[in-house]
Formats: structure tokens, C-alpha cells, sequence
């Protein structure tokens, strides 16, 4: 199952915005500004994630290092790439003393540069903090570094690209996928996508999913059948990952699924099957197929014949007795039309 996910998540890779440019901010730094010589490593880091970034999927790295190797200059370095595309970066960090100290650290490094580096932490004055809310969504600020104030909704980025969190394992699966979340919407309001895929973790997109169709976006949901049923119905499409692992067990074994790894039709199914044909059908009762797949897709976003060990709607509709099915010559193809009736 580990396997199939994770070829599912390369798969269906949640596109992200290129940073091409490797421009001044970076280079002028490299070449003048650095107070020491990189090591190897950290040079081959700052290599793999240039390439990571110069690619069309969305980043997600794990940086390790003992207190003192030199993570927060690869951070910095990587912020100035994001600067260079015209994207903000931000710096998450699990208390105020330590995102003080990286403030410090990096608009020290930072400081004979032509960008603007901002704190924000829950100490930050009112005052303050409106002005750092309106430069950041105007796009003022390059960089901004905090606690888990940066996860407000009042904090909106105007082109977020880039997000650190140091020392992640202190905070929460859902802190950490706010900041996803923010980048999210930030790739929404772009324009330069139609759709969104998310496959679920433990993380619950529900609010994402529900805020991207509200924008006329496509959400299609993939993940297990333990998947929360809130996040479930707020996609358009919801498909569960064993209907795909069945797949690939017939596909290369070419045995079949077992009964027990098959859902039932029950009462709620034909029930639903059967209001849906009522919801569409004409005066003698007959509804077009396609149409009534249509439908349940949108009464139901995970229902799925696959669920029910059918490849198609139609043998299923066939297998419960309880409709009729009549097929149509389609003057516009050789495929004929089916329709369908409660009986």
C-alpha cells in the first residue's frame, strides 16, 4: 500500500511554479556576502534543491543537520532563489525565541542585500502587525520570519513560493499543512491552473477543497477508505486508493480480488441509484445513463462501480434486478445509447 501511494503521489504531483532564474540577489550573495566557505555538502544541497525547484512539481525536502552545520545559510540561499522568480518565502519556526534568533541571524547575513525581512510572532504589536499583513499581501516583503502567527488568516502572501519550517517535528500535521494550504491558494489565484488534485493523508483539506470549488476549480480526492467523510464530500471526485491497488493486483497477477476486499450494495445504493433515474427521467420514466453517472458523481463524490467490483455503471445497474435497461441506436455514432428505468 506504501508502494502504491507513493507511485500515486510521483504520479499525480501537484504542480508547482518553476524558479528559473537564478539571478542577482543569488549570485551577488554567493559571490561577495558569504561570511565562510560552503562545505560539500552544503553545496550539493543547495545543487539537488536548484534542480528541485527548477522543475514543474512542488517541493518537499527534509533538511537534517547537527546545531551549528550550516542549515540556516542553504535556507537563506534558497530564499534568495525564490526572490530572484519575483515569489515570497517564509520561515516558520516553534517559538518565539528561536524565530528571534533566525530574524537576527539571516537579516545580519541578509543585510547588504536589497530585500526586506520582517518578523512577526505573537508578541508583535497590533499596529505593527496590520502594517506587516498589508505589505505582505502587496508584495513588499521578501521574506517573513515567525512562530505560529505566520499561520493567521489575516496573513496573506501575495506570491508565496517558498516555506521553511525549522524544526517541523514540533509542530502539528495540521499547522504544517496551513502553510500548504496558504500556498495553495496563493497557485488558485495565479490563474495558472484549472484544477487540483489532493490526495489525502492525515492532513484534512476539507476547508481547502470547499474554498477551491467556492473559485470554480475541480477538486479530485484520492485516498484511503478511513478518509474523513467531510473532506470526502467536499471534493467533486473522490476515488479510494484500494480500488487502485486492486487494479494493479489484477493487472499483474491477473487474479482476482477477493469477495471480502468488495462492497456490498445495499438498500442506501439502490436507493440512491434509483432517486437519481427519478431526478432525471423523462415522462415514460427512461433516463439517459451517462446522465445518471453524471449525477451521482455529484449526490456522491465517491461513489464508484469499482467500489462494487464493476468496471462500468451499467453491469452493476444490471446486477441489482430492480431496472431496466433499453439501448438506443445513436444517430451521431455506431455506439448505442442506454437508458434506464426504475421498474
Amino acid at each position: 500500500l506504501q508502494l502504491i501511494t507513493k507511485n500515486l503521489i510521483r504520479k499525480h504531483k501537484i504542480k508547482g511554479h518553476p524558479f528559473e532564474i537564478i539571478g542577482d540577489n543569488f549570485t551577488n550573495f554567493y559571490n561577495n556576502h558569504l561570511p565562510f566557505e560552503l562545505t560539500n555538502a552544503q553545496k550539493r544541497v543547495i545543487k539537488e534543491i536548484r534542480n528541485d525547484l527548477g522543475s514543474h512539481a512542488q517541493m518537499n525536502r527534509l533538511l537534517q543537520g547537527d546545531v551549528g552545520s550550516g542549515k540556516t545559510i542553504v535556507a537563506l540561499l534558497c530564499m534568495l532563489i525564490a526572490k530572484d522568480n519575483d515569489f515570497q518565502s517564509c520561515l516558520m519556526a516553534p517559538t518565539e525565541i528561536l524565530a528571534t534568533q533566525h530574524f537576527n541571524g539571516i537579516s545580519e547575513l541578509a543585510k547588504d542585500l536589497d530585500i526586506k525581512i520582517v518578523l512577526l510572532t505573537g508578541s508583535t504589536k497590533t499596529a505593527a502587525r496590520r502594517k506587516i499583513h498589508e505589505a505582505l499581501e502587496n508584495g513588499e516583503l521578501d521574506i517573513l520570519i515567525g512562530t505560529h502567527a505566520l499561520l493567521e488568516d489575516k496573513v496573506k502572501f501575495r506570491n508565496l513560493g517558498f516555506a521553511i519550517i525549522d524544526e517541523q517535528h514540533r509542530f502539528g500535521v495540521e499547522q504544517r499543512s496551513k502553510l500548504w494550504k496558504k500556498d495553495a491558494m496563493d497557485i488558485l489565484y495565479s490563474g495558472k491552473v484549472t484544477g487540483f488534485c489532493l490526495v489525502s493523508s492525515d492532513s484534512d483539506f476539507t476547508r481547502l477543497a470547499t474554498r477551491l470549488r467556492e473559485a470554480g476549480m475541480e477538486v479530485i480526492g484520492i485516498g484511503e477508505k478511513k478518509t474523513p467523510h467531510p473532506f470526502i464530500v467536499a471534493c467533486d471526485k473522490f476515488i479510494y486508493i484500494e480500488i487502485l491497488k486492486k487494479e494493479t493486483v489484477e493487472k499483474n497477477d491477473q487474479k482476482q480480488v477477493p469477495e471480502s476486499e468488495i462492497d456490498k450494495i445495499t438498500k442506501k445504493e439502490i436507493k440512491l441509484i434509483s432517486a437519481t433515474i427519478n431526478d432525471l427521467s423523462d415522462e415514460e420514466g427512461w433516463a439517459f445513463l451517462g446522465d445518471v453517472g453524471s449525477l451521482l458523481q455529484k449526490k456522491q463524490p465517491n461513489f464508484d462501480s469499482r467500489n462494487y467490483g464493476f468496471e462500468k455503471l451499467t453491469p452493476l445497474i444490471k446486477s441489482i434486478g430492480s431496472f431496466e435497461i433499453e439501448q438506443r441506436e445513436n444517430p451521431k455514432s455506431r455506439y448505442k445509447l442506454i437508458f434506464v428505468k426504475n421498474k
